[in-house]
């Protein structure tokens, strides 16, 4: 399930990347076998909004510490999507339940450094504002 505003509007990152690379060969006044390779890789994680742990609520502003570590200490790009409703956004795989979309898109030789960085951040964000499902009192 796509919206309208996502599929028509908003280019991904890879077609964005793609983009600047053709333009750059195109002005590249080096041979064709020196024109600039870009060896960009762009990996996704998804956080449901709600689980059997309770449900999650982030806002965008909380990622703000994730993001100054991707672009301040390596160079790379952080894209953050809300998508409030189960379905397939941006070419991805269908998710069943409402959640965020993170598309980290960075230097394949930085990826990993990057993922191994920002992984306890992103965990510690979604603990502090995951909300435990109340459960029944059994009598």
């Amino acid at each position: 399930m796509t919206t309208s505003t996502h599929s028509n509007h908003v280019l991904t990152l890879e077609q964005k990347e793609d983009a600047r690379c053709k333009a750059l060969t195109a002005r590249s006044v080096v041979s064709l076998f020196l024109h600039p390779t870009c060896m960009t890789i762009t990996r996704t994680r998804t956080i449901p909004q709600v689980s059997d742990e309770g449900t999650t609520n982030i806002p965008f502003d909380a990622f703000a510490d994730i993001q100054a570590v991707v672009q301040d200490e390596f160079d790379a790009n952080l894209v953050l999507h809300n998508h409030s409703a189960a379905g397939s956004f941006h070419g991805r795989p269908y998710v069943n339940v409402a959640h965020y979309l993170l598309e980290l898109t960075a230097e394949m030789d930085d990826i990993d450094e990057i993922i191994s960085r920002i992984e306890p951040m992103v965990e510690d964000l979604i603990e502090r504002h995951t909300r435990q499902l109340a459960l029944p009192i059994e009598s």
